[in-house]
């Protein structure tokens, strides 16, 4: 699990919201090639499938893995805005020692 990114995390995500990975692609301004190879990305680190890929016009579907992720990968990425807030935060002084 060391080499999950964010990235792969929001595009997982997007796919998701989207429900497909043309449009996916679309709104994260990707190629469906580009997509399609962080999800595989994602899936050989996690070393399971997240996705059922009937093929053709039908969308992709969810394993038990992908929704277990849907779950915990939104509350991974909700810690990761708070820790960007919270250094935000700290350059602009408003929080941390005051030294005078």
């Amino acid at each position: 699990m060391q080499n999950l990114e964010l990235r792969h995390l929001v595009t997982f995500r997007t796919v998701v919201e989207a429900g497909t990975f043309a449009k996916a692609a679309t709104r994260l301004d990707y190629t469906q090639s580009a997509v399609s190879q962080q999800i595989a990305v994602l899936e050989r680190t996690l070393g399971t499938a997240l996705f059922d890929r009937p093929g053709g016009p039908k969308p992709p579907v969810l394993t038990a893995a992908g929704r277990l992720l849907v779950e915990r990968g939104s509350a991974i990425e909700r810690q990761i805005e708070s820790l960007s807030l919270a250094f935000a935060d700290l350059a602009a002084g408003k929080t941390g020692r005051l030294r005078v």
